[in-house]
This record gives structure tokens, sequence and C-alpha cells, in this order.
């Protein structure tokens, strides 16, 4: 059996009987469950929610009876974002973005209906997910495991004594680095089974089938994220001359990095690339709906214009109604108007969520962070996919609307005209599909950098840190 092999096998026997990393675990274990149960639960609540209301809002669809098609446009229809799979690990921002969007006439909508409105205690405790968990507590997991790896054999003369005999400081790093992956491996592998169960019971395996290539990524982020805990905890212990001096040291890193850095992130974020507010936001669109033609100058331009186009004298003689081509124009200029508005608006976010991202090279969390909730599907900028995604679908219905009228004939009042069911039924029912992983990868490579930075910087490291032992 190696020197290595015999070290790592040590700090295993070592680490479970301390009984400050047995209780932390048992804790992280317990927690684990109540997260994932109430998770559940949650997600289970909301999805039910959803499949009623999109069976109802289909039925009052179809069944409206005779109704203008204009009015039925204005009417409108209620469609909803499918929940994530993954939101049971990281709910993100889903339930403070809304899950269901109003589609009508000449307007554009944001989400509604939020969870976080509501004040059960069911949604309370929803709050305690996985991704807190692994962010929060398997880090402080690893810094009490390694604090005193180094320092702690230096108070204790322990590490003189190997040295004396011959060992090499990066076979003791190397044993110490094997053990400590032991143990987390002895310590995390029942929760992180336990999460990918629930996650396989709560979603079906076709489901996570479909997403096992975020899955798969959404755990690779949290790897890196522990293991530059676990490097830097060697490090910060080879050079600390105590074990007190290296614990201070690490829980000020995890506290910095925890609890002050995404206050932090927010609020830089928030003061360099600021959101208009919401009355601000509409009294932009109703300004520039302002200057839009009025119905009477948009009838007299558009009649003109149809009389020259089909070469005809007079307006009964047209082989359509300019009621429904003014519609259709007046419905896409004001979808230009709020298409430019709210993608102002998104842009804004997204150099937000750059300035999160981007203090990822200084606090390895908010990478994180950014990585969790995007891969889980949870983030702002699948809000806005989704955002994007309904109101193509609006735009379409519209459309579809306006063209029956547009295909009256002149004997009849346009505004008069009813149709039935027989349109509604060529609506179809609107569906989402959640974009793939190199959707996500494209806007996220300077979080995952930033990971893989301080992983790098942290082994370069490494040898200055061990040279630390020899000065005995």
């Amino acid at each position: 059996m190696s020197v290595v092999t015999t070290l790592a096998r040590k700090e295993i026997t070592v680490a479970l009987r301390d009984g400050r990393i047995r209780f932390l675990s048992i804790a992280l274990w317990l927690l684990v469950v109540l997260a994932l149960g109430t998770g559940i639960q949650h997600q289970q609540e909301q999805r039910q929610q959803q499949t009623q209301a999109n069976q109802g809002q289909r039925e009052l669809w179809v069944n409206q009876g005779d109704v203008n098609p204009h009015s039925a446009a204005h009417h409108g229809q209620h469609v909803f974002k499918p929940l994530s799979p993954l939101a049971l690990l990281d709910p993100g921002l889903s339930d403070f973005t809304g899950s269901s969007v109003f589609l009508e006439a000449h307007k554009q909508h944001n989400a509604r209906y939020k969870a976080a409105e509501d004040s059960t205690s069911t949604y309370r405790f929803g709050l305690l997910s996985a991704n807190v968990l692994f962010q929060l507590l398997v880090p402080l997991l690893i810094i009490l495991l390694t604090y005193n790896s180094f320092s702690g054999e230096r108070e204790s003369g322990t590490l003189r004594q190997l040295m004396s005999v011959g060992l090499q400081p990066h076979q003791l790093w190397l044993g110490k680095l094997l053990g400590y992956l032991g143990v987390l491996g002895i310590l995390l592998v029942p929760p992180l089974a336990l999460g990918g169960g629930a996650l396989l019971w709560a979603e079906g395996p076709q489901a996570i089938a479909m997403n096992l290539s975020r899955l798969g990524a959404w755990s690779g982020s949290y790897l890196l994220f522990w293991s530059l805990f676990l490097g830097l905890g060697l490090l910060v212990s080879a050079r600390a001359r105590t074990p007190r001096m290296a614990l201070v040291i690490l829980l000020s890193l995890w506290f910095a990095n925890g609890i002050l850095a995404p206050r932090l992130g927010s609020a830089l974020a928030a003061a360099r690339y600021q959101v208009p507010t919401p009355m601000a936001f509409q009294q932009a669109i109703a300004d520039a709906q302002a200057e839009l033609p009025s119905w009477s100058e948009r009838s007299e331009q558009v009649e003109k214009r149809l009389l020259k186009q089909y070469q005809v004298q007079q307006v009964s003689q047209l082989p359509v109604n300019p009621a429904g081509v003014i519609l259709s124009e007046s419905e896409a200029d004001d979808t230009h108007i709020y298409a430019q508005h709210h993608q102002q608006l998104a842009a804004i976010y997204h150099q937000q969520n750059q300035v999160f991202q981007q203090l990822g090279l200084l606090f390895p969390l908010l990478a994180t962070q950014s990585l969790s909730s995007a891969l889980a599907g949870t983030d702002l900028a699948h809000y806005h996919h989704f955002l994007l995604a309904a109101e193509g679908y609006r735009q379409q219905f519209v459309q579809r609307l306006n063209n029956d009228v547009t295909a009256t004939t002149q004997a009849e009042d346009a505004f008069a005209y009813t149709a039935n069911r027989e349109l509604w039924e060529t609506v179809t029912p609107f569906t989402y599909q959640t974009p793939g992983l190199s959707w996500v990868t494209a806007y996220t490579g300077s979080a995952w950098a930033a990971l893989l930075g301080w992983n790098l910087l942290i082994l370069v490291f490494t040898p200055w840190g061990l040279r630390a032992l020899r000065q005995l």
C-alpha cells in the first residue's frame, strides 16, 4: 500500500470521527429531505393548477359562441409557462417572474400569477431548496474538513515528524486531497442520490432523459464550485501558522462569498443598469402609440391605397374589407412599439446578469448561482425566451382573426360580423419548447470561465503554499 493511500485512509478515518463533521452532515441530509419534500409538493400543486387552467382556458376559447373576431382577439387567452423539471433543484426566479401571460390584440403583457405573492407555509418552506444547501452548507462542510489539514499537524508537531521520514509536501497534499474526496463522497452521495431519486419520482424518466444534458452540466458546475473550496482550504491551511488563523480566513472568505457577494452583485448591477419603473415603462409605450395615425386617418390612407391597388372606384367594389386591413396594420404598429420597448428592457436585464456573472471572477458563488438557475431553466433569460414565444403566438392568432375580418364581404358590417366555433378551433393551442443546452451555454460563458479560472488559479498557487511546509 502506497504512502499516499495510507494518508488518504487516515484522513477519512479522522474526519468521520469528528463530531462536527457528523453533525453538519446529518443537518445537511435532513435539510435536503425537507427541501425536496416541500419542493415536490409545491411543484405538483403548481403543475396541477396549470393543467386545470390550460384545460379551462381552451374550453372557454372554443366555446365562446358567435363573436366578432376582433372582439375575440381582445377577449384574449392566457398561456402558461411549463414548469422546468430541474426547478425542483433550483427554483431560481420562477416563483417571482410569473407563470401565465395574458395575450390580447394591440397589447403585450408581462407574466402574472407569481407564486411568491402567496403567503402559505408551504411556499415559505419551499424557499429552502437544494441549490441553497449546495451553495452554502457544502462549502462550510469542506472548510471544516480542511482548515486544520496542515495547520493542525504543524501545531501538534506531527507535520515535522512526517517530513523527517522523507515524505514530500506534494505527497502529503495528494494524500489529504484523496482522503477528503473520499469523505465528501461518503457524506454527499446520500443527499445527491436522494435528489436524483426525488427528481426521477416527481418528473418521471422521460422528463429526466430530455433534460439529462442540463442535469449533467448543472452537477458539473457544483463539482467545480466545491473543488475550488477544497483546493482553497488545503492552500490556506498550508500557509496559515495555526488552525485558528486558517479557520478565520476560510470563514471570512465563505461569509464574503456567500452572504455579502449576492447583495453586492445585485446592488452594483442595478446601479450600473437601471430598470425603468413600471409606470415610466408604460408611459413610454403610450407616448409612442400617441404618434400613430388615428383610426380615421388610417382608414383614409388604407381605402385610398386599396382602391388604387385593385383599380376600382368605390370601396364597396373591393374584394377585401378595409376594416380588416386597418386592424392588421394597426396591430403591426402596436406590436412594433411593444417589441422595441420590451427588447430594450430585456437588454437591461441581460446587462445586469452579465455584471453578476463577471463578478464571479471575484466571488465564485455568483458564477455558480448564475449557472445553477440558467441550467435549471429558471433564470431571467428563460423567462424572456418564454415571453418571446408567447408574443409570437399572440401575433399569429390575432393576425388569423384579423384576416378573417379582412375576408368578409362589403355587404357585411365588419364589426357586426360574427364568427363561430369553426374559426376558434383553427387557432391551435399554445405550445412552448424549452431551449437546449447550447442556448444556455451561449450566455453563461463568463460564469463557466470564472469557475474554471478559480480552480486553475488555486492549482497554480498550490506549489507556493506547499513550500511553507518545509519552513517548520
